[in-house]
């Protein structure tokens, strides 16, 4: 079966010698581009093909900041260096996963003379390092001597929807172990000797559920900036497995299911960081128990490839197809609103950090696949330190 030239926008592109004429014709207007200029937030001009024209100085000095190096005739993906943007012949607008694309939904509303206000997860590399943005992008028709061109603004709200992805964390996660660290501490003295273990025990646990929390945002915030730093040292892999899956067999979250991690032959050490490897790990571990049903199962394991090692956890749920082409944007969740931050931070440390990669299948037939493979020798570590436990 041929594969469709694009999945949604029209693949059709000006031709680069076509876009000077266009440019110049627009640069003739000074007074539209002046305005541009004049207004703090980062805009595009884009052609009837969604290829860039103009950019007022706003973009251009968020684009000298990322370090991008846009030309004239690009579209906004390719632009931004949007991971999607090379999966289509035709670029940016044409592959199944900008079907979800919130600017290239609002940039075809504005063909159609309607101004038009989406949000959009970006997901781009600057070099070989990937990063993330949320936008807020409005798109609205402008007609200059009778031609008509879209412009584009692209605000970001990356802190506002990081601010509310915290406040979920503190309001909601946090509280919940204080409450069970308070519970179980104001009833010890009422408690037999039998009792009051376990509810010492229990306090533990939830004390320990709070650092590690506060743990992961405070590395996922560091790994965000860049500033993390990979510890290697020797990590077992069928060992690293079987760890996580103790974690969780006296979680809630399986409660009335079972963890089978599958047997496997001994395996050689990995050089790795075995943190980081065991924050991936976890969320893969929890998405599934999170997607399954009472009495399901969910099944993990491990197994060589070539110079590399494969970490694959299933479970038998199935992800709709307009969500898998949005699971690795930051942001975005299955659950509910101001989460998504599990998935998205698997492919960051897995990409930045492990040298690896998180991929993942999902049918209704064969249910659910997540997979991170990492090399077993990790390169030479650079950058900050991690920060030690407090």
């Amino acid at each position: 079966m041929t594969e469709p030239d694009s999945f949604f926008a029209s693949p059709e592109r000006t031709p680069t010698e076509g876009i000077a004429p266009q440019a110049q014709a627009l640069g003739e207007a000074r007074f539209c581009l002046d305005i541009l200029n004049f207004v703090p937030t980062p805009m595009m001009v884009l052609n009837e093909n969604r290829q860039m024209l103009a950019a007022n100085q706003a973009l251009l000095t968020m684009f000298e900041e990322l370090g991008l190096a846009p030309v004239p005739g690009m579209r906004p993906g390719e632009a931004l260096g949007c991971v999607y943007s090379a999966t289509m012949p035709a670029g940016c607008g044409t592959s199944e996963y900008c079907q979800e694309c919130g600017a290239c939904q609002a940039i075809l509303e504005a063909e159609k003379g309607q101004t038009c206000r989406r949000e959009c997860r970006l997901t781009f590399r600057v070099g070989e390092v990937l990063r993330a943005a949320e936008l807020e992008v409005t798109a609205s028709p402008l007609d200059v001597q009778g031609k008509r061109y879209t412009i584009l603004s692209l605000l970001d709200v990356s802190h506002q929807k990081r601010r509310q992805a915290l406040e979920r964390i503190f309001f909601h996660d946090l509280m919940n172990s204080a409450f069970i660290v308070s519970g179980y501490a104001s009833l010890l003295g009422s408690l037999d000797k039998e009792h009051a273990r376990l509810g010492i025990q229990r306090i533990l646990q939830a004390a320990q559920r709070l650092i590690e929390e506060i743990q992961i945002q405070r590395d996922l915030l560091s790994a965000e900036q860049g500033d993390l730093q990979p510890v290697t040292e020797p990590v077992h892999p069928e060992e690293a497995l079987r760890q996580v899956a103790a974690d969780y067999l006296s979680s809630p979250l399986a409660q009335g299911l079972t963890l089978d991690v599958q047997p496997v032959a001994e395996l050689p050490a990995l050089t790795t960081d075995r943190l980081l490897l065991r924050r991936v790990l976890s969320n893969m571990v929890k998405n599934a128990l999170e997607a399954s049903a009472e009495g399901e199962t969910v099944a993990m394991g491990v197994r060589p490839i070539d110079s590399e090692v494969e970490f694959w956890v299933h479970n038998s749920g199935s992800i709709p197809r307009n969500q898998q082409l949005q699971v690795f944007q930051r942001s975005f969740s299955t659950k509910d609103r101001n989460r998504g931050l599990g998935t998205y931070s698997m492919k960051l440390l897995a990409e930045n950090y492990l040298s690896g990669r998180v991929a993942f299948e999902s049918t209704p037939e064969e249910g659910t696949t997540f997979r991170l493979r990492i090399p077993f020798q990790a390169p030479p570590p650079s950058g900050v330190e991690r920060p030690a436990a407090s």
